[in-house]
């Protein structure tokens, strides 16, 4: 029965890696071209907004590499994610094809469909060593259940066919979410943990923290030697931090391990709310004097835009601004962190097929309107399974359920505190990999009901 079981499985991963693969190359012939948009400016159909950003640093790098001939071309600001671009550079340097062409635009046809199919071959290589390792800590229901969501799940599956960063961060949480279930024995591997939260780190630069949830979980788990694990965890991942910190100094002599966007982020989008409520000011008036405020900095001390150095002091800038913004402002936040919350929390299964299809800021148009609400009714639906999948795993009274129940808890806190405000589901979708237990028990939990009534 267990060697039928993992053949379901293994077939359900097979398939799942398919229509990936399909999804794939179909979104990016349908959505290789350019479009004018709202201000009139060529844009590409894939590769703008967060994306853009990661394909203009990923063609500087390659450039500089193929400039210097060597790997210190990799070397760049830390502006937001540091792998992404290292991913994308580097596979344009085995195919030695360029990204751009010689006016600055975005290639069509240049074989970038390699990026999403890659993505597929290393979310499915993660998927399959997450059954091996987690297999014998559910029954063989509970476990087919578990595959098929993390299968087949179109909130999960829409991002290995699309040129975001989230594939590559699913992956690695799966990795990270097996070894938490099936804890090691040997102490060194828990150097090995903390070395692949720092990879994660550098795929999603929200993940800096997250370490934090991590050790909490471990004294709940080992008690009293939860701080030598935590000591073997934390070199393992302090290494990492040194070793981008260290880069980073060698390029620009100074010592630093956060990206730009997580110093400035909560300057750009909500210290101009908090200073309206505090100055009883309207948000855009508020606006312009933040930017005012910013440039006066600038200016006043002679910085350049342009130079690494001097980008620091103004994120650095930013980041006490919002302090300032925030003092006196906190219980408005709270609100604001609660009300953007919720819409984070929304479930977007076609996000990336949306973004797609509408061009000029779809989020004002009738139509997002009414796919929100249907989002709404999934989401109630889909929470309410969890919810059902959490009762059924508690009830089990058993070890490893707990110390998930424990694990998952933390972890979805964490992604409120640092990401919530945003309000943008997206960011929310590492939560997919740690729902696939709640949803499957959900599901057997209402499997076993009908059961009984038939019976």
């Amino acid at each position: 029965m267990i060697f039928e079981n993992r053949k379901i499985c293994f077939f359900i991963i097979f398939v799942g890696f398919c229509l990936s693969v399909f999804s794939s190359i179909n979104n990016t012939i349908k959505n290789d071209y350019f479009f004018l948009n709202q201000d009139n400016q060529k844009t590409h159909n894939i590769i703008k907004g967060d994306i853009d950003h990661y394909w203009s640093e990923a063609d500087i790098i390659k450039k500089n590499i193929d400039i210097s001939n060597s790997i210190s071309g990799m070397s760049r600001p830390l502006f937001r994610n540091y792998f992404y671009p290292k991913f994308i550079a580097s596979y344009y340097l085995i195919i030695n094809k360029d990204i751009k062409d010689i006016n600055g635009e975005h290639k069509i046809d240049n074989y970038k469909i390699g990026i999403p199919i890659i993505q597929s071959i290393i979310f499915f290589l993660c998927l399959i060593y997450f059954f091996i390792k987690v297999k014998k800590k559910f029954n063989n229901f509970q476990i087919t259940l578990i595959v098929l969501f993390l299968s087949l799940n179109p909130i999960i599956s829409q991002y290995h066919s699309s040129y975001w960063t989230e594939s590559l961060f699913l992956s690695m949480l799966l990795l990270l979410f097996a070894n938490l279930i099936e804890l090691p024995k040997n102490n060194f591997k828990f150097i090995i943990i903390g070395v692949l939260v720092g990879f994660i780190y550098l795929q999603r630069s929200p993940a800096l923290f997250l370490c934090i949830p991590i050790i909490i979980y471990f004294f709940f788990v080992f008690k009293s030697i939860a701080i030598k694990k935590s000591l073997l965890f934390i070199s393992g991942f302090v290494s990492i931090l040194f070793l981008i910190g260290f880069e980073n100094y060698k390029r620009s002599k100074i010592f630093y391990v956060t990206t730009l966007a997580q110093s400035n982020a909560h300057f750009h989008y909500v210290s101009h709310k908090l200073n309206a409520k505090k100055m009883l000011i309207s948000e855009q008036k508020s606006f312009h004097i933040k930017n005012k405020d910013r440039q006066k900095f600038i200016d006043d001390n002679k910085l350049n835009i342009k130079e690494e150095k001097d980008l620091i002091k103004i994120a650095n800038f930013e980041k006490k601004y919002f302090l300032n913004s925030l003092k006196g402002n906190l219980i408005f936040y709270c609100k604001y962190h609660l009300y953007k919350t919720m819409q984070a929390l929304t479930i977007n299964k076609d996000a990336v097929y949306f973004n797609w299809e509408n061009k000029n800021k779809f989020w004002k148009t009738k139509r997002f309107k009414e796919k929100f609400k249907k989002d709404l009714l999934v989401s109630f639906f889909f929470y309410l399974i969890c919810l059902m999948g959490l009762i059924q795993l508690y009830t089990y009274k058993n070890k490893n359920f707990n110390n998930i129940i424990i694990f998952t808890s933390l972890f979805l806190l964490y992604n409120i505190i640092i990401l919530g405000w945003m309000g943008i589901p997206r960011y929310m979708i590492g939560n997919q990999v740690l729902f696939s237990i709640f949803f499957s028990f959900g599901i057997e939990k209402i499997y076993n009901y009908f059961t009984k009534i038939k019976s």
